[in-house]
């Protein structure tokens, strides 16, 4: 998640362009994703390998690890939080 503020946070990472914050509590994908639209941000979008390499690392030590990839009806292809296509074949 980008950017959220709360004082709930478990671990917070300070990663250029962003922050992200990780939470203990469990949430669906899409309360994940209500609470990060209320705080003015959104899940994560995986825009290059460090981020990647980022969100698997923390992945292996947590139960559930929501991203900002969700599946669109309109245009039947994978999207992200921003609008752009998933790219596959990387």
């Amino acid at each position: 998640m980008r950017n959220p503020l709360s004082s709930s946070v478990s671990a917070g990472i300070a990663w250029s362009p962003g922050c992200y914050f990780f939470f203990e509590e469990f949430k669906s994908w899409n309360s994940s994703q209500e609470y990060c639209a209320s705080r003015f941000s959104d899940l994560i979008t995986i825009d290059d390998q460090n981020e990647k390499d980022l969100v698997e690392t923390v992945a292996k030590n947590s139960l559930y690890t929501w991203i900002g990839l969700r599946y669109s009806d309109i245009t039947m292809d994978w999207r992200w939080m921003n609008g752009s296509r998933l790219q596959t074949g990387r």
